[in-house]
């Protein structure tokens, strides 16, 4: 890729503003006289990042419009400078295991940390030279605004979806119960679908699916309505409906908004591209709105605290800074002896949806499980924590291979950043976006996550997306064409 002097000079200014941050950080906690036993070392943190960003990381997030390389990119900042930062600054140490890591454990974790940032870096840069991606500032909309029925980014054919969509609704009816663990704008509701069964937890995945695909048929109509009249209520009305889209999801995790939001303004300003900068605020603030009332409801139902009272316990936990990796360093310590081939093939196969029903009858602990194990040490079980997808790595592997399943999401990354700046389709981009959006948090998640998300939102999509391609509603003048052509063809043999 040619890089103009302007980028050079760009990439230059944001490199020396990167280093810059991160050394007034690690001054910041070094000098601090407030670290607690095993800390010692929490200012490499930003050090290290600012080492990997100006080296391995700045070309390719700022020369590529890289959905998956943004959500790292941000992720990373807030984990390597942000959290350590906080956690200084509010004096916060501790976390929500009922036995805290011992200090050396806390000390591991770190390097650990150090390790991730370096090696996933590393493998960035490597994927960007060999160009693994497509660029995707070379994927715009290809809508001429007097040619509605050219542009390919409308869903021409809708026959399967609406199938779909009564379907799905059909079986909510029926069936009230799905309707508990999701989540309305300001009404959240807690669930662990899984414990519902099967039944339930499809029946769940289907409703939230056609709520996606009926979102898909709005914004499409919307969008058709614009093509042929530029009138400015329809851009309105698609933030409405983006709006709905965002504020109906499964659960309480505040990731869903924030990976929604994203695929929201991608889309939205792939079929708006004149309106980027009101799409974007727009979008932000109904995100913000949402977010907001979601965390209200969290402190507010969990604890007797307020919500921004401790910003370094709320990143710890999103983010597994420190407290997190001794925890899983000390879960590597304590069952080591118990992981077998089987525990890793477990691991990948026991989240995978549908296929994992049939695992579930093994009696076989999975990595969260052990991890849970470790986090409920004095106390009533719990399992209200990620283990860190390293630490997941470092269980299964060991030490020098513990990055190996950050690596395996990076790689898929890339692939799926690929495959985004290819997509035309609507419905596809959306999905795409959204899946690279989660990929990009893979250092605040694990492997099981990673696989239950490709799964569920994935793999249950492209089926669909696939059923809607191949069944095509005729009508019944083409239906007398064909019959009459079939009668003749029969005439002729």
């Amino acid at each position: 890729m040619q890089v103009t002097l302007n980028k050079k000079f760009f990439i230059l200014i944001v490199d020396f503003a990167i280093i810059l941050i991160s050394i007034f950080c690690s001054l910041y906690i070094a000098y601090s006289n407030r670290l607690a036993q095993g800390y010692e070392l929490l200012y490499m943190l930003p050090l290290s990042f600012g080492f990997c960003f100006v080296f391995f990381l700045s070309k390719p997030v700022m020369l590529n419009r890289s959905v998956f390389l943004w959500t790292f990119a941000t992720f990373a900042i807030l984990r390597y400078l942000l959290l350590p930062v906080s956690m200084v600054y509010q004096n916060f140490w501790t976390g929500y295991a009922y036995y805290p890591p011992h200090p050396s454990s806390v000390y591991k974790g770190i390097l650990l940390m150090i390790y991730e940032i370096i090696i996933s870096s590393i493998v960035i840069c490597t994927c960007y030279k060999k160009k693994l991606h497509n660029d995707m500032r070379n994927s715009h909309a290809s809508c001429s605004k007097n040619d509605a029925a050219n542009c390919k980014a409308l869903i021409k054919n809708k026959t399967f979806y609406i199938i779909f969509i009564f379907f799905s609704f059909f079986i909510l009816i029926t069936n009230s119960e799905i309707l508990k663990g999701i989540s309305f704008f300001s009404t959240f509701n807690r669930i662990d679908s899984e414990e519902k069964g099967i039944f339930i937890s499809l029946g769940r995945q289907f409703v939230m699916l056609a709520k996606l695909l009926l979102y898909f048929l709005v914004i499409d109509k919307l969008h058709q309505k614009y093509l042929s009249s530029h009138k400015n209520i329809y851009i309105w009305l698609t933030y409405i409906a983006a709006f709905l889209n965002i504020g109906i999801f499964v659960g309480v995790n505040r990731k869903n908004i924030i990976v929604n939001a994203i695929a929201s303004i991608f889309t939205i300003n792939y079929l708006y591209p004149k309106q980027k900068s009101k799409t974007t605020f727009i979008i932000i603030i109904i995100a913000f709105l949402i977010f907001s009332q979601l965390t209200l409801f969290r402190f507010y139902n969990d604890t007797s605290k307020k919500p921004f009272d401790n910003i370094a316990a709320t990143l710890q936990v999103y983010f597994s800074g420190p407290y997190n990796m001794a925890l899983a360093v000390e879960t590597r310590e304590e069952y080591k002896e118990e992981i077998s081939a089987f525990n890793v093939f477990y691991d990948i196969a026991r989240p995978f949806y549908g296929i994992g029903q049939y695992f579930k009858r093994f009696n076989v602990y999975s990595s969260t499980d052990y991890f849970n194990k470790r986090l409920s040490i004095g106390g009533l079980p719990r399992n209200d924590q990620i283990m860190p997808v390293t630490g997941e790595g470092l269980l299964h592997f060991g030490y020098i291979l513990s990055p190996i399943y950050l690596i395996l999401t990076v790689m898929l990354g890339f692939y799926l950043d690929k495959k985004l700046s290819k997509a035309e389709k609507l419905e596809e981009k959306y999905i795409l976006i959204l899946l690279c959006a989660i990929l990009g948090e893979i250092m605040g998640l694990n492997f099981v996550i990673i696989v239950n998300q490709m799964t569920f939102n994935g793999v249950l999509f492209y089926l669909v997306y696939w059923l809607n391609s191949k069944i095509i509603l005729v009508s019944s003048t083409k239906l007398t064409y064909l019959s009459k052509s079939a009668q003749f063809y029969n005439l002729l043999n």
